[in-house]
């Protein structure tokens, strides 16, 4: 990755700091060019930086390359307790059983939410991360508000969100089952919202 930056500054009306040194115009003779590396745990970030003096005397330019090496922007923090998906997020099965809203509970105070597939790719892994055999688990959707239009937590529709993938006959529980659940297939069904089972939880980055 290569990123360059272009300030204009000017003169007795702004200072900028550059990894804590100061830019000051009496300073400039000083400062026309210099290189440094910083690492940051993984990343190792390459600062080369250029003074110059505007020909209007009373402002500089400064240009900036920052450098560091293509894994550097795909590399994630681990979440305690989550798995990492690629391009998607970070999922956690919790094995303790909760009811849907216990669950929305539950997710939400871990920063994230009920899990929302976007994609086959991704209820595929959902449903797969698992070590020990389940029957289903709640997700972050739900048709609550209308019956048989089922939205995500985020108020979409499965379609806007991009995977609506049912295990027949599914969804089939009417008024009675009107949260939703994700099988170890990965496919989608209904259950009711006062059952008592476990549940996957989800951080987007």
């Amino acid at each position: 990755m290569i990123l360059v930056v272009n300030l204009f500054l000017i003169c007795g009306i702004f200072m900028k700091t550059v990894h804590s040194t100061k830019l000051q115009c009496e300073n400039l003779s000083q400062l026309a060019h210099s290189e440094n590396e910083y690492n940051y745990g993984i990343c190792k970030i390459h600062v080369d930086q250029r003074v110059e003096r505007n020909q209007d005397g009373q402002s500089i330019l400064l240009n900036v390359t920052l450098s560091s090496s293509s894994g550097c922007q795909t590399k994630k923090p681990e979440i305690k307790g989550y798995v990492h998906l690629s391009g998607y997020g970070y999922y956690k099965y919790h094995s303790s059983p909760r009811t849907w809203i216990q669950a929305w509970d539950i997710c939400k105070s871990e920063g994230g939410h009920l899990a929302v597939p976007n994609s086959e790719e991704e209820a595929k892994f959902i449903g797969k991360i698992p070590a020990t055999s389940y029957n289903w688990a709640y997700i972050g959707i739900h048709d609550l508000f209308k019956e048989g239009k089922y939205i995500t937590v985020h108020d979409e529709t499965l379609i806007e969100a991009g995977f609506n993938k049912w295990l027949a006959p599914n969804p089939n529980g009417g008024t009675n089952e009107n949260c939703g659940v994700i099988f170890p297939t990965g496919e989608l069904g209904d259950d009711s919202c006062s059952h008592v089972i476990t549940f996957f939880c989800e951080i987007s980055y």
